[in-house]
């Protein structure tokens, strides 16, 4: 299990770097991930949040 503690403005991440890149190197759907993060931090809009990623490396699944 690979564990991932990423910084993001909440509800506006985007697939550029360093996010996307990030993601991808892990074999990621960076556009549904992202997606996901936007949806999960919304409500938070306009600050900088912390992310805990887990990621299956056997599976892909986070």
């Amino acid at each position: 299990m690979k564990v991932l503690r990423l910084r993001v403005q909440a509800g506006k991440a985007s697939p550029a770097p360093p996010l996307g890149p990030t993601l991808a190197q892990y074999g990621l759907p960076v556009g549904k991930v992202v997606e996901e993060i936007n949806e999960v931090t919304k409500e938070c809009a306009g600050l900088e949040v912390t992310l805990i990623l887990r990621i299956d490396e056997a599976t892909g699944k986070y």
